[in-house]
């Protein structure tokens, strides 16, 4: 056998438990997982694979961390895989949609805009500061033998959507009103990690109050702001 063909054999096994894993994965969307995340029910593939507007997202995570687990099991491989949950802070992209309400209500607050809040506002996720998403990280991958491969890397502190755009609103000074818009389809009612483990693994929880990681945020992103306005104006002459 040459060398190319050990390889090429040594992949087909790799991707074949890759593709199992992510299978068994996909298969248990529905189930209350270790990150105690509510769960939007997908709509459903004939197969039982998801296929709801969010699954792209959600499927290439738990491929990721599929690849990972076969690379482990398969070469011994060293795998940690830190689950973060709604990191935020300075060079976090103000612009689009998905995932970035943080950088998005803050630029709507500062140009004067609407804060678009989808649904009214109930629902909740867990802000985590991207200086302490990195620590957990770096203290993660530091420890020599941890008990476990995977570890939630987030804040255990609840915050609803409504709540943040209020408290946006009010550390930038704004006059803008928020405006309540339909609840996307598919989307969580509620996002919050179990964090145990993490403490009591990596002796690690998030140090950043909200507003504290709102207000060095909000400084970013309006020097952001007057960065460009500078540049504009220099190209205008």
């Amino acid at each position: 056998m040459t060398r190319a063909e050990a390889n090429s054999g040594r992949l087909r096994t790799s991707s074949g438990r890759a593709g199992k894993l992510s299978a068994l994965a996909s298969l248990s969307f529905r189930r209350k997982v270790e990150s105690n995340r509510a769960v939007a029910a997908p709509i459903a593939h004939p197969a039982g694979i998801p296929r709801g507007p969010r699954s792209c997202y959600e499927e290439g995570k738990r491929f990721g961390e599929a690849l990972c687990k076969a690379y482990h099991d398969q070469y011994g491989l060293d795998v940690r895989i830190g689950r973060l949950f709604n990191s935020y802070g300075p060079r976090l992209r103000e612009d689009g949609l998905y995932g970035r309400v943080v950088s998005r209500f803050i630029k709507q607050a500062l140009h004067g805009d609407e804060i678009t809040v989808f649904g009214d506002g109930s629902q909740t996720r867990s802000f985590c500061y991207v200086a302490d998403s990195v620590t957990g990280i770096l203290h993660f991958t530091g420890k020599t033998r941890p008990e476990t491969e995977v570890l939630n890397l987030g804040t255990d502190q609840e915050r609803k959507i409504l709540y943040l755009a209020e408290t946006v609103k009010k550390l930038t000074g704004s006059s803008s009103t928020i405006r309540f818009l339909p609840f996307p389809k598919g989307d969580h009612r509620r996002r919050l990690p179990d964090t145990r483990r993490s403490t009591k693994e990596i002796d690690w929880s998030p140090k950043m109050g909200l507003e504290n990681g709102l207000n060095r945020t909000i400084l970013w992103l309006r020097s952001r702001a007057v960065s460009r306005k500078a540049v504009a104006g220099h190209l205008e002459i």
